[in-house]
């Protein structure tokens, strides 16, 4: 993968499903815009399903996102007018950690909106 390519996030826990912005707003702190979720469907409203990569660097500096390398992902929803993935300080439940949503912003506190593609 390189920055700037556009993927869909598919979820490997029980039957398949993609990572999706579900369209309405998010109550609560400063920055925050939609709901995140996962669909059956890669694409369940428009491109709700689409994200876009964006490395902070590489090494080599040459556009390739490698694991372990910082990026920010942007959601193509309405025109990439979607926001960017980010979490919440709040517990998801459930045994979560955060909530996801998307901001306003690439990096609205601290690294809630900084990640980084593991091996699975």
């Amino acid at each position: 993968m390189a920055s700037g390519d556009l993927v869909h996030l598919v979820n490997q826990y029980g039957n398949t499903s993609y990572l999706d912005v579900n369209g309405g707003p998010v109550a609560g702190s400063t920055g925050r815009k939609y709901g995140v979720h996962t669909s059956t469907t890669p694409n369940r409203a428009g491109t709700s399903g689409e994200w876009s990569l964006f490395a902070e660097t590489s090494s080599p500096q040459d556009g390739a996102i490698r694991a372990g390398e910082l990026v920010h992902i942007l959601s193509n929803y309405n025109n990439t007018s979607g926001g960017w993935l980010d979490i919440s300080g709040g517990a998801a439940g459930g045994g979560g950690v955060h909530t996801a949503l998307t901001s306003y912003y690439s990096n609205r506190t601290s690294g809630s909106g900084a990640w980084r593609f593991a091996q699975a």
